[in-house]
């Protein structure tokens, strides 16, 4: 099997779905673009490792032909909106089946140009929901990906943090996180305030008294870094729309209140407690509207 994807927005979502697969013994190769470079490398750290390809020549066409055909590959999961179509040409030619999954709220010509009947992948009903209400004549299909569970020790104190877990490090994020480190500084100096993972401006939030940055951590390890900071409250998944991340997915999961942008439209319905934003409401009305649920929560 292998695994396309993009390196900057799509790696994490990629490693979760190699992942999936090693748990049911398919031998998985990564094929993550950064720019128009290829790094090929296999889940297992066994062989191919640190491979570069590039498309720019017929030359190098021709090398990456003959590499992809020698990995003996049976089919191919796109995890990206916006494969480079050089590379999806290359794949057909190779007579390999192409799985297209939704991971982001775009679809790209590789996808958008498929014939009508072809199965557009899903990882999650919210996946399902937004891909029905957006492409309506699709054929969307549904393959539940598993969800590490959260498990997060009973609330110990009234000195709750606030855990934030974005997608990945933006101009979007940074900006909605220190808009709440400022709301929540005024209206609850009391509450802290965690991100979860790296940011686009580490140290420009890390200059607020009331925030806390973990660094990069695995899903995995979620539960045991924020166990020391009594975690209250969790929001995520509140920049774009993204399917199948698996720090978003597992803090979805937490037996705490969860707030994030409902991109379904409703379905599922939210869990008692958590705050489902509606996807229209602009960042102001997101910040005051997680602020008051922390408040009276």
């Amino acid at each position: 099997m292998l695994i396309v994807g993009n390196q900057r927005s799509c790696a994490a979502i990629a490693e979760e779905r190699a992942r999936h697969l090693r748990q049911h013994d398919e031998r998985v190769v990564l094929l993550l673009r950064e720019r128009d470079v290829f790094h090929l490398k296999a889940a297992d750290g066994t062989s191919p490792q640190s491979i570069q390809l590039r498309l720019s020549t017929e030359t190098d066409i021709a090398d990456a032909t003959e590499l992809l055909r020698r990995l003996h590959a049976k089919r191919v999961d796109i995890v990206e909106p916006n494969p480079l179509l050089e590379l999806i040409d290359l794949m057909r030619a190779l007579n390999l089946p192409l799985n297209f999954w939704l991971v982001r709220g775009n679809l790209g010509e590789a996808a958008v140009s498929l014939p009508g009947g072809t199965p557009l992948l899903v990882p999650s009903k919210a996946a399902k929901a937004f891909a029905q209400a957006r492409w309506p004549k699709r054929n969307i299909v549904l393959q539940d990906w598993p969800t590490p569970s959260l498990d997060l020790p009973p609330v110990s104190g009234s000195r709750k943090s606030l855990v934030i877990v974005p997608s990945a490090p933006s101009p979007v994020s940074l900006r909605i996180m220190r808009s709440l480190a400022d709301c929540l500084q005024r209206r609850k100096p009391s509450r802290s305030i965690v991100i979860v993972g790296t940011t686009y401006d580490d140290d420009r939030l890390m200059s607020y008294p009331n925030v806390f940055i973990t660094g990069a951590i695995a899903a995995g390890e979620l539960g045991d870094v924020l166990a020391p900071h009594d975690p209250g409250w969790l929001l995520t998944d509140f920049e774009e729309p993204i399917f199948g991340h698996p720090l978003i997915e597992t803090a979805k999961q937490a037996l705490r209140p969860v707030a994030y942008r409902d991109w379904s439209g409703g379905s599922p319905s939210p869990r008692k407690g958590d705050l489902a934003v509606p996807a229209n409401v602009d960042e102001a009305g997101l910040v005051e509207a997680v602020v008051d649920w922390v408040e009276h929560s």
